[in-house]
């Protein structure tokens, strides 16, 4: 395999599709609902779900369907960063699948180093383990650190990490690290308390708009009946 295998350029746009952006927000917005609910009452109660995790957790039910076949591949004890056991785990995977289900197409998630050696196989064996072959993605971890430090180059400069230091949601050096996602767990944590925070925000925002705009209609039709 060649040291600086050449990539294929891809065709067409990416684009995103309308459910799911749509979808995803208006299942985020429940949880910012009920944080804008439990920040009314003066005393939470004991089974009040604050965090992300935990109303999602609450809002959970017993699912219904079948339970997924899954199979555990026996261990290898050689060195997993190498093109030749990269290649022999993409074998041993679409015979698995192919003897569960002949018809789907492999879906393989690997970590980011393993992942740009899966994606060189895929180049320079297309016509066995093309694309049309193998779908080879990056696994949820760095799926979930990509998207974060996508955002942490947004809001670089925006005094973002500046106001959480200053609300005492984590120290200045932490803070900084959220730009680059360097601690998954803390930054998907700050996010989703700056997510909480500017709806919250909002709502006053507009709760405060609305009684003004009412103040000044009175206003005015007082003035009109005199």
């Amino acid at each position: 395999m060649e040291s600086e295998p050449f990539a294929p350029q891809t065709g067409g746009r990416i684009k995103s599709h309308p459910f799911v952006s749509v979808h995803g927000y208006e299942r985020e917005r429940d949880w910012l609902e009920n944080i804008k609910e439990l920040f009314c009452k003066e005393e939470l109660a004991k089974d009040d779900a604050v965090s992300w995790a935990a109303y999602r957790a609450s809002q959970v039910s017993v699912s219904s369907h079948e339970p997924a076949i899954i199979s555990l591949l026996p261990l290898f004890v050689e060195n997993a960063h190498s093109p030749a056991m990269i290649l022999h785990a993409m074998n041993a995977i679409r015979s698995a699948v192919k003897h569960v289900n002949p018809v789907q197409v492999p879906v393989i998630a690997f970590d980011q180093p393993l992942f740009a050696l899966a994606k060189q196989i895929q180049w320079e064996l297309a016509n066995t383990h093309g694309e049309d072959h193998l779908v080879v993605m990056f696994g949820a971890l760095h799926v979930e650190m990509a998207a974060f430090q996508a955002l942490g180059k947004w809001l670089t400069g925006s005094g973002w990490t500046k106001v959480l230091s200053n609300a005492g949601v984590a120290t200045p050096g932490a803070s900084d690290s959220f730009l680059v996602a360097s601690h998954l767990t803390k930054t998907r944590r700050a996010h989703q308390i700056t997510a909480a925070a500017l709806h919250l925000l909002q709502h006053q925002a507009y709760s405060k708009f609305t009684e003004k705009s009412t103040d000044d209609d009175d206003e005015v039709m007082t003035i009109a009946i005199e």
